[in-house]
């Protein structure tokens, strides 16, 4: 058994993505040509790469290609698909976190960091708008009254000035407003300059100031204690109405810091972390795990096709160890023929059961 890695350089970055799965085929076979050119055996390539099969249809190929397909010639093998899922160990090795590039000074990389479009290539008043400055912070002003506030927001919204007008010199609503408001306008009436449905003061639809103050002072104030979304619409409602108040509150509700931080839980509380003590001797803390499905080989009359890997924790060193199926009995046998007899008995063995 062999390992062999290689970084891409920067040229091939660039590669397609079924030609950098083709090159990974060329580096390995010119890593081991001297063991597989002229083989007498055909030899098997693995990969989870369906889409290498573009390769076995006539095309024109550009020059790189054609020089893989004259080196490709040397060899006999067959290209053999395995799933991804089925594929994790491979996989594993070759995506190792200190293989990756870590920023753009990675020459890998570098050259990709850079502006789509020259900047000079648009005029001053294109890229002179910043999204941030468009941006504004609301602040909450609390030093009026709550009336102060709803007659000020009556005396300048278009909308309550023509329900007034309506309810004043009409029978009804005026196509305008029945589409904006879907409210009955003879459960409507006229009380004191402001308008009141089903006995709750109209607030001003095209005005979302007043209503974000009415749902922050009956959220926030001393009685009501930040209550939930339900109970907040239940007080703003008893007093007070605008289309969409119970996408105000709740959205009002999603936003609120407060609820947010004394919000019970709903799932089990999480276990203490119990991390692996770390072994103090060689091979008294080993781990056991199985490399599985493998091609079945055939050894002095047996057909292996599973590896045992048996790692001390301390050390890392490492047994492989060959094995027909992956019963237990089997792995025991193994175990004590080419582990228990150098190291002993350990005194811990950790395995994923399986799973």
């Amino acid at each position: 058994m062999a390992y062999f890695s290689a970084k891409h350089s920067p040229q091939e970055c660039n590669y397609d993505i079924y030609d950098k799965e083709l090159l990974a085929i060329i580096k390995a076979l010119e890593e081991w040509q001297p063991e597989l050119e002229g083989s007498q055996s055909q030899f098997e390539i693995i990969t989870d790469h369906k889409n290498l099969a573009t390769f076995a249809t006539s095309k024109q190929l550009n020059a790189r290609q054609a020089r893989w397909a004259e080196f490709l010639s040397q060899f006999d093998f067959r290209i053999v698909y395995r799933p991804g899922t089925l594929n994790s160990r491979a996989d594993a090795l070759s995506r190792r976190p200190q293989d990756t590039p870590k920023d753009t000074t990675d020459s890998r990389i570098h050259s990709r960091f850079k502006a789509l479009i020259d900047p000079s290539k648009f005029s001053t008043d294109f890229l002179s708008t910043d999204f941030l400055s468009t941006l504004s912070l609301y602040t909450l002003d609390l030093s009026q009254h709550i009336d102060d506030l709803i007659t000020a927001s009556y005396a300048k919204s278009p909308i309550i000035q023509a329900m007034l007008d309506c309810l004043t010199n009409s029978r009804q609503w005026s196509p305008a407003l029945r589409s904006r408001l879907r409210l009955s306008f003879a459960e409507c009436q006229i009380i004191g300059g402001r308008i009141y449905h089903r006995g709750r003061l109209v607030i001003p639809p095209d005005d979302p100031d007043i209503q974000f103050q009415i749902v922050y002072r009956t959220h926030t104030s001393s009685p009501a204690g930040h209550p939930g979304r339900d109970k907040t619409l239940d007080l703003v409602s008893r007093y007070y109405w605008w289309p969409g108040v119970s996408h105000t509150v709740g959205e009002f509700i999603s936003g609120c810091l407060p609820c947010d931080k004394s919000k019970v839980k709903r799932n089990l509380p999480q276990g203490l972390l119990k991390p692996i003590n770390v072994p103090f001797e060689p091979w008294q803390d080993i781990s056991v795990d199985y490399i599985t499905p493998l091609p079945v080989c055939a050894r002095r009359g047996l057909q292996f096709q599973h590896i045992a890997v048996v790692v001390d924790r301390l050390t890392k060193l490492r047994h492989f160890i060959p094995t027909e199926t992956l019963e237990a009995e089997e792995l025991a046998r193994r175990f004590i023929n080419q582990v228990y007899t150098l190291y002993g008995t350990p005194q811990s063995i950790i395995s994923d059961q399986g799973s």
